[in-house]
């Protein structure tokens, strides 16, 4: 089965050889990936390769892609181009998120809904996003796929010690005014690791050290050396974020506090983690004091933590994904068979 992509998963073998890229699309993924509000030139460049995609995917069995622009677009242009004769198409990292105005969350939606008809799988990394997904886009939830994401440590190890101060970072859905509403004034130092300053508001309290623009080696090590990683999240409906920074300190041996109770799928409340409600800083300033008083605790639950990691590997994703994959094709095999069968039986 051949299978065209728009991921490298940092080129991990397992990942390389049942899947391939085209020439020159992980350079071009390298240079753009983190502008997030790109100009004229790269909306066209967007464009041009959706349309390689679109072009290049007749020779492949299945196109498996993320979230971005360009799959979005190549959804489309199946839709309306290929029909019923369209390559079978599976998405992962479904992060597919809505504006806040009433036209634009309108429009948004109908698009999305458009790409949801037009996908065979849609791969989802938290069950709660299912019914959410499915009642939000007007399809049905046989069209979504549960997988639990994976670490992005590779093969990567990081030395982990018990420091003496609480890690937090990452982007997506993050709420850092709880967090530093719940750690203000505490005798006990903070380290955040963001893009930029800005997303933590006016106000830093003096026990927070910010690092901004790390590499991805610089902010695993600072959260390897942490006492305990907390990931503060904004209430949400469709995407719940932090998973990478979750999974990665899990990895580690880490004890994690996620303001996020939908974070069930990853951590089992009081076993492998302290889950809390979100936008609570109280309730999380009450978490984070339990951690800082009982290190015993903390080092079970990160003792924990890291043995259920082993499911969470890079590997491990692989082989469940490619399972959905190979079942996508097969019952698009199968309805196209059904259709032919159909059509024979009428015309005959």
């Amino acid at each position: 089965m051949r299978i065209l992509s728009t991921h490298k998963k940092k080129n991990a073998p397992a990942w390389l050889r049942r899947v391939e890229l085209l020439p020159d699309w992980e350079a071009y993924v390298d240079r753009n990936w983190h502008k997030h509000k790109p100009s004229v030139g790269i909306l066209y460049s967007d464009l041009k390769w959706a349309w390689k995609f679109f072009r290049t995917s007749r020779k492949y069995d299945v196109l498996l892609t993320g979230s971005e622009r360009i799959a979005l677009v190549v959804a489309l242009m199946q839709k309306l181009v290929r029909r019923d004769r369209r390559v079978p198409h599976v998405f992962l990292e479904c992060m597919w998120t809505l504006p806040q105005g009433r036209f634009a969350r309108w429009k948004r939606r109908l698009l999305l809904r458009w790409v949801a008809e037009a996908a065979d799988r849609i791969v989802v990394y938290s069950r709660h996003q299912i019914d959410a997904y499915s009642n939000l886009l007007g399809v049905s939830k046989h069209k979504f796929a549960f997988v639990h994401s994976h670490s992005t440590l590779y093969n990567k190890v990081y030395p982990a010690v018990a420091g003496a101060y609480i890690f937090s970072g990452g982007y997506t859905n993050r709420d850092y005014p709880t967090l530093l509403e719940a750690v203000r004034g505490l005798p006990y130092p903070t380290v955040i690791c963001v893009g930029s300053k800005r997303t933590l508001g006016p106000e830093i309290p003096a026990n927070v050290e910010v690092f901004e623009n790390l590499s991805e080696d610089d902010f695993n090590r600072h959260m390897a050396a942490s006492a305990f990683v907390v990931v503060p999240l904004r209430a949400a409906v469709l995407e719940m974020g932090g998973r990478q920074v979750l999974q990665n300190a899990m990895t580690m041996g880490k004890a994690v506090i996620v303001s996020d109770t939908t974070a069930t799928d990853y951590i089992t409340n009081n076993i492998t983690g302290l889950l809390v409600p979100p936008e609570n800083p109280a309730l999380l300033r009450e978490a984070i004091l339990f951690l800082i008083s009982n290190r015993a605790v903390a080092e079970q639950l990160g003792r924990e933590a890291q043995k259920l990691s082993t499911e969470f590997t890079p590997e491990k994703f692989f082989e469940r994904l490619f399972a959905i994959v190979e079942d996508s094709t097969q019952r698009r095999a199968a309805t196209m068979a059904q259709r032919a069968e159909d059509s024979a039986g009428t015309t005959g």
